[in-house]
């Protein structure tokens, strides 16, 4: 949900994990999935000049803002040398709003989630994945993406860095710390032997944010069999503009369809391993859970489709899809998003739960990370719920997944989902939860 924050600690998270709060805001509409640049800055100003701005008057503790892999241009990159692909979302809204629904699954057997490891060479730490293949990452030029995939024990070498270098010349900041946080994954490994494709996951971010943010959601699904393709939006143009028109969605969607024209290329299975086109789900946290449900509606090769607290906006917002779908709902203590709500009561394809005492970016990596974003960072935009919110969200898609995209196809309940964690609801839009 969202809530109140300083300007600062915008300026911080924004970089870090992106201005994907903002991304869940429709054309100015109130039901976005959190605060966003516009809440806090002033009207007009481009995010690169709020964090510039905050940078002056804050010196060292603005320096840990750069952060969050993104690439200028059209074609996305999660790697470090791939360049990310156009993206566009809805405006952002100023105020608090309600963050959308999102949920994780998981590919094999399934845990509680991921146990805590300490990252190389630096306090920050991050999710271990805890499925029975080591995860491998990699580059995939002919998608401008970059892919986490099961990889073969004892190839690749080296461990990419969780922030590529071009976010810090953006904002125009250091990105240390956080450009000490290595991924778990191992750079460049073979794809590990299988004798049938692998399910695959398309992860793309919310709105002026980074897909980098995922990072432990991603390397926790290929660890349980899955190939997660990471397509970056256009950060360097998002960032000149506070709201998405319908041009920018647009873009998404076009994004979103050449990504599934491209999947089955040779060159692509060189490098993540065979890829099972019968069974690909897109989603993503904020903004990106509206692309993958309205991408469902349009394309039939989208088999499931999950939103991490992110509203939904136009067709996706009144038309239930008729493929497995997931929204998984932060849940602070504010009113949850009418639209939502009145979704699930139409939806019978789609099943809804919700993380307590959760904000906005408590289902990415920020928890994780607040050592990198600053003191005040965790009392304004993270919730109780702490690094809880982060595995957990991981889990919940993971079961997802399983179901969705195993061989049954079905949904999964939300019973089902939320087994074993205690922090979590089955029904996020019962009055006595939502606030």
């Amino acid at each position: 949900m969202a809530r109140r924050v300083t300007r600062l600690a915008v300026v911080l998270i924004s970089a870090v994990v992106g201005v994907a709060c903002a991304a869940c805001a429709g054309n100015g509409s109130t039901n976005g999935t959190g605060p966003t640049i516009a809440a806090v800055a002033t009207p007009g100003p481009s995010l690169a000049a709020t964090v510039a701005s905050a940078s002056a008057s804050t010196g060292a503790s603005a320096s840990s803002s750069a952060a969050t892999s993104a690439v200028p241009t059209t074609p996305a990159t999660v790697g470090p040398t791939t360049t990310p692909i156009v993206d566009s979302t809805t405006p952002a809204t100023v105020g608090p709003t309600t963050p959308p629904n999102i949920e994780p699954t998981s590919v094999g057997p399934t845990s509680v989630g991921p146990t805590t490891v300490e990252s190389m060479s630096t306090s920050l730490s991050l999710p271990a994945p805890d499925g029975a293949f080591p995860v491998g990452v990699a580059d995939i030029p002919s998608l401008a993406a970059v892919g986490f995939y099961p990889a073969a024990a004892g190839t690749g070498g080296g461990h990419r860095a969780y922030i590529d270098p071009s976010v810090a010349q953006i904002f125009g900041l250091p990105a240390a710390p956080i450009d000490q946080l290595r991924t778990t994954a191992v750079l460049d490994a073979a794809p590990a032997p299988t004798d049938v494709p692998r399910p695959v996951v398309v992860l793309t971010p919310g709105w002026r944010s980074v897909v980098a943010v995922s990072t432990s959601l991603a390397e926790e699904l290929a660890s349980h069999g899955y190939v997660v393709i990471e397509q970056q939006s256009d950060i360097a143009t998002e960032i000149t503009h506070s709201y998405s028109t319908d041009g920018d969605r647009e873009q998404r969607y076009a994004d979103a369809t050449r990504m599934l024209d491209r999947l089955g290329r040779a060159d692509v299975a060189a490098v993540v391993g065979p890829l099972d086109l019968k069974a690909v789900a897109l989603g993503g946290h904020s903004y990106a859970g509206s692309i993958a449900f309205a991408m469902a509606l349009r394309d039939r090769r989208v088999a499931a489709a999950f939103d991490l607290d992110g509203s939904l906006y136009h067709a996706a917002a009144t038309t239930p899809t008729k493929v497995p779908s997931l929204i998984v709902v932060a849940l602070d203590g504010l009113p949850v998003d009418p639209v939502l709500a009145t979704m699930m009561t139409h939806a019978p394809h789609t099943v809804a739960v919700g993380l307590l005492n959760a904000a906005h970016f408590d289902l990415t990596d920020a928890p994780w990370i607040t050592a990198a974003l600053g003191t005040s960072v965790a009392s304004t935009l993270l919730g109780p719920i702490g690094k809880v919110g982060t595995t957990d969200t991981s889990t919940i898609v993971l079961r997802f997944l399983d179901a969705a995209l195993g061989p049954d196809h079905r949904l999964a309940s939300s019973a089902e989902l939320i087994t074993g964690l205690p922090g979590t609801t089955a029904d996020p839009f019962a009055p006595e939860v939502g606030g």
